[in-house]
């Protein structure tokens, strides 16, 4: 099956999201570096994710 740009595009943008999600869960279970990691994965991927850019900003303080 062939992809088309557009779903490859949404792909990124998912994954990206969960990513996000995963260094929100590792950080709250204490796992600052681990989170940064993951955030930065989501922005790889997804560089105009506003929750992974806040939340590295923030850690990175």
């Amino acid at each position: 099956m062939k992809k088309n740009l557009a779903e490859v595009l949404q792909q990124d943008d998912v994954q990206s999201e969960l990513l996000f999600h995963q260094g929100c869960s590792v950080y709250y279970a204490g796992n600052k570096q681990e989170a940064i990691r993951l955030f930065e994965e989501s922005l790889k991927l997804c560089p105009d994710n506003q929750n992974a850019k806040s939340a590295l900003e923030q850690l990175k303080k």
